[in-house]
């Protein structure tokens, strides 16, 4: 084999994301490269036809059936995840504490900090188990407003942190599934926060940006001001609900099934395109036969869901004056984002700049994964570059070597399946 054929890799930086959604459930498989940076080595992706989160037994058959799936595309095994989590029972939270420096020496050191911000992350049990933390800023004595006081001398250093916890109940469930499914969690992530990774700009973060991730089962905010999650919250209106308007909208009922398909085939929110003279013609259920259907029926009723889901995240914007913070606009994602029209009707909602996200700058399988139904599966994958420990040492290593043009063969023909 020739060797420049071959690529070497130590089974250390092999990361893996994996986004359970209330459609799929996505397993992405990565190597880090130099200056933290990826490589997508391949995907799994499992179709779901129900709420997973409803059958514990399906969903850990699920997520083996999507990890399987990336394991033959990559040739890898895997061991341990990077989980996403979102919905109702996650929270964000400010919280401060202080810390007294030693009078004799007085400097700031690394330790003072790490101090500071532990005693400011001391929460009551009932506010959940903490997923992240986010310092926003330290006081020194009487200066307050500083980024980095190490180096600084005081007497007084205090931290404001932004936190953003989930509830242990909650969060146990969900980890549950993965575990038993056969997987260490090696972190679990907010969905937002991932998606934010692979989707945003570092000036978008710092100047202030929304990011609202549309599903199948939830619609989840998070707001981004000077790098750090100021604000979260999940709606349970999305696009399953959207679906259920279809089926129902309808002179004889149709399957949810064929309602999700035209939704995928036909749908758009954008209503002055669509002629009433274009019928859809949709097979009812059981020998009811052909239901006709107006496209412009059709959008109608998808402008109307999609333009409640859509106020309802700008009066929670506007009720906590978030949306004066949010300079650089709107960055929608999720499957339902990708919706004819999504963005010309958030403009219209928002009075903002709105864009979609999927995932930029994909190092290893290019314009396959940019779909915003990827931004956190591909997300999870650059949080865990960016922030987990470096090994240190290559002692033990095991170093895995195989042929790189089979590698190609084999995502080639995954992803035919996925055009």
């Amino acid at each position: 084999m020739d060797d420049k054929n071959k690529m070497t890799m130590n089974k250390d930086n092999i990361i893996v994301g994996l986004d359970i959604g209330g459609s799929k459930i996505a397993v992405f498989i990565g190597m880090l490269e130099n200056q933290n940076q990826v490589r997508v080595l391949g995907f799994g992706v499992k179709e779901l036809k129900k709420n997973p989160i409803s059958d514990l037994d399906f969903l850990i058959s699920s997520i083996g059936s999507a990890v399987k799936e990336a394991e033959t595309m990559t040739g890898f095994d895997v061991k341990e995840v990077y989980v996403g989590v979102a919905g109702d029972y996650i929270t964000c939270l400010k919280s401060k504490g202080g810390v007294t420096l030693d009078p004799s020496k007085n400097e700031v050191k690394e330790s003072h900090v790490a101090a500071v911000i532990k005693h400011a992350s001391t929460l009551p049990s009932t506010a959940g188990e903490i997923l992240h933390i986010f310092p926003r800023s330290y006081s020194l004595d009487d200066l307050q407003g500083i980024k980095n006081p190490i180096g600084m001398s005081g007497v007084r250093l205090d931290a404001e942190v932004q936190i953003v916890a989930a509830k242990s109940l909650n969060l146990q469930n969900h980890k549950k599934s993965v575990e038993k499914a056969g997987f260490e969690i090696k972190s679990v992530v907010l969905e937002p926060l991932a998606a934010a990774y692979a989707i945003l700009h570092d000036e978008e973060r710092e100047l202030g940006v929304a990011i609202i991730d549309i599903g199948a089962t939830s619609a989840d905010l998070a707001v981004f001001y000077e790098d750090a999650v100021c604000y979260s919250v999940s709606l349970d209106l999305a696009g399953n609900i959207i679906t259920s308007d279809i089926a129902k909208s309808f002179d004889l009922p149709i399957s949810i099934a064929r309602a999700e398909e035209i939704k995928k085939k036909y749908g758009t929110v954008t209503l002055s395109n669509v002629l009433n003279s274009e019928v859809i013609p949709v097979p009812g259920i059981g020998d009811r036969g052909i239901v006709p259907c107006s496209q412009e029926r059709l959008a109608k009723v998808m402008h109307a869901r999609l333009s409640e889901i859509l106020g309802l995240i700008a009066e929670n914007l506007q009720k906590r004056q978030l949306d004066k913070i949010i300079g650089a606009g709107i960055v929608l994602t999720g499957g339902t984002s990708a919706t004819e029209g999504i963005v010309q009707l958030a403009e219209s909602i928002f009075k903002k700049p709105v864009r979609l996200g999927q995932p930029k700058q994909v190092v290893g399988l290019g314009d396959s994964l940019a779909k915003p139904s990827f931004s956190v599966g591909v997300g999870l994958l650059h949080y865990a570059a960016k922030t987990r420990e470096k090994t240190k040492g290559e002692t033990g290593s095991q170093v895995i070597v195989g042929s790189l043009k089979i590698a190609i063969r084999r995502i080639i023909q995954v992803i035919k399946n996925y055009i």
